[in-house]
């Protein structure tokens, strides 16, 4: 399983989910959606998401199994488990 966050500056649900990823001990990968373009095309034109942060979860042979916008700790918490 991979994370990635999809994330942009100053946003406080970004960092809450950051937060939250490292307190449950979860590696991620970070993309900042304002100063890549390639993942912003991903989350906004292929995912459909406007909204930052954009988690998105990938199995082994990387596709995409799960993804969502917002901070939402119960996602990341069942993540952990």
């Amino acid at each position: 399983m991979t994370i990635e966050l999809y994330s942009k500056p100053m946003c406080v649900q970004c960092n809450q989910s950051k937060k939250t990823l490292d307190k449950l001990g979860l590696n991620y990968v970070v993309s900042d959606v304002t100063e890549d373009e390639k993942a912003y095309e991903f989350v906004t034109q292929e995912l459909g998401y406007s909204a930052a942060p954009v988690l998105v979860i990938k199995n082994e042979s990387g596709d995409v199994v799960s993804s969502w916008s917002g901070f939402q700790p119960e996602k990341l918490e069942a993540l952990a488990k």
